[in-house]
């Protein structure tokens, strides 16, 4: 479930990634104005200021674009490194049983209802059942 390859298809394609690809865009604009430094008033004297300022937005386009072929061979060594697996397991068996149960309750929480109706449907029936051999 929590696996190297589900965090980062979650940084790529999460509620979140747009901060991701934010600050992909600002490092990548940044990284031209510099490279460019000396040479950039020249560059924007003959292509203009707007067409500058596209060709900086298209190259954080084509970075963002190559972004998850970019990240995917990094993510085996990832998780060889972070080793999610057993850092979760080791972190889970240090939660007290009250922390354990606040941790797990929302996954099931959505489902709860259906527990409690079963629980109850087979506690009237066993009740019943009860009844029917203590009369009969």
């Amino acid at each position: 479930m929590l696996t190297t390859d589900a965090v980062v298809e979650s940084l790529l394609t999460g509620p979140r990634s747009d901060r991701l690809f934010g600050l992909v865009q600002h490092e990548v604009q940044t990284v031209i104005d510099e490279q460019s430094s000396i040479a950039k008033p020249f560059v924007v004297l003959t292509v203009g200021s707007r067409r500058y300022q596209e060709m900086k937005a298209s190259a954080a386009q084509l970075a963002m674009a190559r972004m998850r072929e970019a990240i995917m061979p990094a993510a085996g060594y990832a998780s060889d490194v972070l080793d999610i697996g057993t850092t979760i397991a080791e972190k889970m068996q240090m939660l007290s049983p009250m922390e354990f149960e606040e941790l797990l309750r929302p996954a099931f929480r959505q489902d709860e209802w259906k527990l409690i109706t079963v629980g109850a449907i087979i506690g009237f029936l066993v009740g019943e059942l009860q009844v029917l051999l203590l009369l009969g």
